[in-house]
């Protein structure tokens, strides 16, 4: 059967059930209809139809037996079928396939309004109670930055205003961060948090790097405290042309060793760092 065909007997197949359940007839027949509608959905690819005919006979049994069936096809539904299940450890399986997939797209399109309400509820908090309006980035590709730079450092310092959403990800993951800020006119750096860097390993955050002279004016103020090592942590990559948006990388002053962007990293291990926001905002 072709697969025009299949997609017709899908289609049929839902404008009957939609129309003995505005009759309210025959229950038991809409039941087995539907069971058969999930079938050859799932024969024409319309996933779509499959969950919701999962949805409408309420049976989590059901949408764990479609979310097992899908998510390598469609990880979208496959993670929403899991979710509406309950089954948390099933939405971790899909989050692990997509990192393995490196699909940083889909892992965001996939992340529970919940855990991405209690992240940003929680960063919005933090940068009130420095004082700042400090604006959140991109979840996904930001905690995967800092579950694989965390372990590295000593302590992270976060440029007001720009920087401090990567320094309050790698803070999520047991690095201790300090904050400052630059003046608007002078560039010069005022220290929020005491600036114990002496001998330690420091990861620098910031947004972007436009003129370079802010970060200039951070490297002349931090050396002063002796610091092991200085590397950097920038939100945006590159300057992306088309987008208009992105670091000038030239600009970045000689002074930092390593510099890291969420380009930086792949996502095969993005589930671990699911899995702890999970506990804490989930």
């Amino acid at each position: 059967m072709s697969f025009k065909q299949y997609t017709c007997r899908a289609d049929r197949i839902k404008q009957l059930i939609v129309n003995l359940k505005m009759r309210k007839k025959h229950p038991k027949v809409v039941a087995r209809l539907t069971h058969k509608l999930i079938e050859e959905a799932f024969k024409s690819e319309k996933y779509g139809f499959a969950f919701d005919a999962c949805m409408e006979l309420g049976d989590k049994e059901l949408l764990r037996e479609f979310a097992n069936r899908a998510y390598k096809k469609c990880p979208t539904f496959g993670m929403r079928a899991f979710r509406k299940a309950g089954d948390e450890r099933g939405v971790l399986k899909v989050v692990k396939y997509l990192g393995r997939q490196n699909e940083p797209n889909l892992l965001d399109a996939g992340l529970g309004l919940e855990l991405r309400q209690g992240v940003n509820t929680a960063f919005h908090q933090y940068s009130q109670a420095k004082g700042l309006d400090a604006q959140a980035f991109d979840i996904v590709q930001t905690s995967n930055a800092a579950w694989n730079l965390s372990r590295n450092y000593d302590v992270s310092v976060g440029i007001a205003n720009g920087g401090l959403w990567g320094s309050y990800m790698l803070g999520l993951f047991n690095l201790k961060t300090i904050t400052c800020q630059p003046d608007k006119e002078t560039r010069e750096i005022r220290w929020l948090d005491t600036p114990e860097l002496q001998g330690k390993r420091v990861l620098v955050c910031d947004k972007d790097v436009k003129t370079g002279v802010t970060l200039a004016k951070f490297l002349e103020e931090a050396r002063k405290y002796s610091p092991a090592s200085l590397d950097l942590f920038l939100n945006y990559p590159a300057v992306n042309r088309e987008a208009g948006i992105g670091s000038v990388m030239h600009n970045v002053p000689d002074g930092f060793g390593n510099i890291y962007t969420p380009d930086s990293f792949d996502y095969k291990n993005f589930h671990k760092a699911y899995a702890k926001l999970m506990r804490r905002f989930g």
